[in-house]
């Protein structure tokens, strides 16, 4: 896989650009909450699960799935 680069934004357009996966961590990034508000976001069925890798069960995290979820962030209590 090519190398990404740390940078939220442009996670998101690298990964727009050549079909790329992107992890939990850098979804959680992009979206700028962290991979624990992901991980309860998941648990509680607010964000749909992805697709997993076969060979060691990770997330894998389409551009897609991270527009899906831009457009229909569940908002945190403040």
């Amino acid at each position: 896989m090519p190398f990404l680069d740390t940078n939220p934004t442009h996670l998101y357009n690298q990964a727009q650009m050549v079909r790329q996966y992107l992890t939990t961590r850098q979804v959680a990034s992009v979206l700028g909450v962290s991979i624990n508000t992901v991980y309860r976001w998941l648990k509680s069925e607010r964000l749909p699960e992805p697709m997993r890798d076969p060979d060691n069960n990770y997330r894998l995290w389409t551009v897609e799935d991270l527009t899906r979820i831009r457009q229909n962030a569940p908002q945190e209590a403040s």
